[in-house]
């Protein structure tokens, strides 16, 4: 004859099951809730800080004798914009990345951008680059915050 659990015996053990099981998942839980919950929350504090950024590419100059673009970058924002970077976009779909610098009072190209300009800041930038230009785009840190400019922006002088 089989014998089973009592009733009784049974319910417990089925409640401290379910208490282990419950413990467990929140232990895992509880800290990812929060991390998540930080993440989301830094995330909207940027994109509100960024929302009042904006930032203008102009005066576009290609010089062939020393393959050079230059041209200036202003803040016409309200916030501080940083990591400040000139891609140039060519007609063959080559991108080259020119992460800004300042360096003493002379802005450069560099390996890692840490060029910062505040509200009416301007910046003026001068990079090296094939003629076959198709368009020009300044970035920021603000990833909604960029221009772009085609090539009939790009005076064709060099002075």
């Amino acid at each position: 004859m089989l014998k089973g659990v009592s009733p009784l015996i049974g319910t417990v053990l089925l409640v401290a099951f379910t208490i282990a099981v419950a413990g467990i998942i929140s232990a895992w839980i509880i800290p990812y809730t929060k991390r998540q919950t930080a993440l989301v929350g830094e995330e909207a504090e940027t994109q509100t800080y960024c929302s009042w950024g904006s930032i203008r590419l102009y005066d576009l100059t290609y010089c062939s004798s020393t393959n050079t673009l230059s041209g200036k970058i202003e803040n016409n924002g309200n916030v501080l914009l940083g990591k400040i970077k000139v891609s140039v976009i060519l007609t063959n779909a080559t991108i080259l990345s020119y992460p800004l610098c300042k360096v003493d009072s002379n802005v450069v190209s560099c390996q890692t951008a840490n060029l910062s300009l505040s509200s009416s800041d301007i910046a003026i930038f001068n990079v090296k680059s094939s003629s076959n230009i198709d368009f020009v785009r300044v970035t920021t840190n603000c990833t909604n915050v960029n221009d772009d400019l085609d090539s009939s922006y790009i005076s064709l002088t060099c002075s």
